[in-house]
């Protein structure tokens, strides 16, 4: 292991069953999975150097992010309106619990998936 590094004890993220939760009296959102953006993010490092552009006092804090709210919900527009003019992009979307942003990632760190075509799948399809 790096120094440093504490992949095998940090929290992992959990996408949780919302049919399973106890909800207490409140609902679940009503918006589908494939349409939502999950931002995972740490408070204090999105908002508290001052390119931030949130007021010195609410740097930092949740307080400061709520002023971050507008900018966030601007780049899930941008990146939803770019992708619905990617043809890979509108394709991955139809996968269960892949969004915008997550299919966005793919393309940009996998490029054209055409590059991960196996010889023998090719061979197979033709005749």
């Amino acid at each position: 292991m790096l120094s440093g590094e504490n992949t095998t004890m940090a929290m992992k993220s959990v996408v949780a069953d919302p049919s399973r939760y106890d909800w207490e009296g409140d609902t679940p959102l009503r918006y589908a999975s494939a349409r939502t953006i999950i931002y995972e993010m740490h408070v204090g490092g999105f908002t508290r150097h001052p390119n931030s552009r949130v007021a010195d006092s609410k740097r930092g804090t949740f307080a400061g992010l709520v002023e971050k709210i507008p900018y966030l919900q601007d780049l899930a527009r941008d990146v939803e309106r770019k992708l619905d003019d990617h043809e890979v992009g509108r394709l991955l979307m139809t996968i269960e619990g892949v969004g915008p942003l997550t299919a966005a990632c793919l393309i940009a760190e996998l490029g054209d998936p055409a590059r991960f075509d196996s010889p023998a799948r090719s061979r197979a399809t033709s005749a």
